[in-house]
Formats: C-alpha cells, structure tokens, sequence
C-alpha cells in the first residue's frame, strides 16, 4: 500500500472514531456556530437517516444519529386514525403560523424520503427533550422537528426542566402534506410554528447547507 493511502485510512479512522466534525463518516458529529436564536445547521453530505441534535452553552451542536425506525407508517394519515385524538394532535397546541422560504421547488425524490422517515421516526408518538430537535436527511432536502420549550422560555410548572412535547407521524404529515404545500406550494420549502402558552415548537422542510438554519428561535 502506498504512503499515502496508509495516511488517508488512519485519518479516515481518526475522524470516525473521535466524532469529529465529519458527518460523512460518523453517526455522530459537531458543529460550531449553533445557538437558540440562530438554530443550527447541517452540513451537505451527511448520510441520509434520522438525527437528534442539542446545542450546547458553547454554542456547538451535537448531532447524533438515530437508529431506524422498527416499523414503517402509513404514507398518509390513516382513515382509521381516531378523529378525536388526530385532531388533538394536529391542533391541540394552540396558534399555527405558516412561514414559506424561497419559492424554488425542492428535489421531490429527496423530499418525499426524508418527510417518510420523520413521519416513520415520530410515528405513534416519539418524545422530544426539552430544547432537542429532530430532522431527517436525504440528499440536500431535511424535514425536521423541533423543540423550542427550554428552561430559559418555560414558565412553571415547566420552568425547572423544561418540558418535553412529542412528535406524531400523522401530525407532521399533516402539517407538511396538507398546510405547508398548501400555502407554500408542493415540494417547496415552509415550515409551521405551534404555540401554546411558552411552549412552541415546529415542523417542516428545507435545504441543507452552511447557509440554512434550523429550529432558531428567530427562524421566522
């Protein structure tokens, strides 16, 4: 084996095992220049999957790769989903706002992936840490959810730990499928903003770059 091919295996291992900034490698990587206010961002090239990521006082944050989910959801809210409860989770947190990016239409393959593997990943019902936040990525297009609830922000009885909120699979197919594409236009980028009270959080999709933020508090 050439020298060079021997330094190009031991970096590839160095980054693999330390985690650092190579999400083209690790399942598990950091990014710097992160904060509640701006969100964070997520570099092209990331493997596609589903990751959780929190960011820290330092303002690096810490993705983290999930394992896939067991079962696969239905690719639209299910006739035999129980109204009562489906309506409590579509509009059970309050106010919803609808904000559009860009008008340029996304790669529909990409999109379609990475909202399935949200919609799979929330399902019946995944739980969100407080100031955690979700997303999943295909190609250059990620869905995401996120949790803005923080100590900071929350008021009692939420306010010595925040509070966790949990994410549905038919919700967020609902709000991307139906009030997203229905405002933004289909596979072009917009995402929603529940609030009830100080709890707020989001659902949508966008492109992936080191000029797209996601889950800010100032993403409006």
């Amino acid at each position: 084996m050439h020298t060079s091919s021997i330094l190009m295996a031991a970096a590839i291992y160095a980054s693999t095992v330390t985690g650092l900034a190579t999400p083209q490698l690790s399942k598990r990587f950091s990014v710097p220049g992160a904060s509640s206010e701006d969100g964070f961002t997520i570099p092209k090239g990331v493997q596609p999957g589903v990751y959780e990521v929190f960011i820290d006082d330092a303002g690096v944050a810490h993705h983290t790769r999930l394992e896939d989910a067991d079962e696969h959801r239905v690719n639209q809210v299910s006739a035999n989903d129980d109204a009562s409860s489906l309506e409590r989770r579509q509009e059970g947190t309050g106010l919803r706002f609808i904000t559009c990016g860009d008008s340029r239409e996304m790669n529909r393959g990409y999109t379609d992936d990475a909202v399935r593997d949200l919609v799979n990943q929330c399902g019946n019902g995944r739980k969100v840490q407080s100031g955690h936040h979700i997303y999943s990525v295909r190609g250059n297009v990620a869905a995401f959810y996120c949790n803005y609830v923080t100590i900071a922000n929350s008021t009692p009885p939420f306010g010595v730990y925040g509070t966790t909120q949990t994410c549905y699979g038919d919700r967020v197919w609902k709000i991307i499928v139906s009030d997203i594409s229905g405002k933004c236009g289909s596979f072009k980028p917009g995402w929603s903003e529940d609030t009830y009270a100080k709890q707020k959080n989001s659902v949508g999709y966008h492109e992936v770059g080191s000029d797209k933020n996601f889950c800010g508090e100032g993403h409006l």
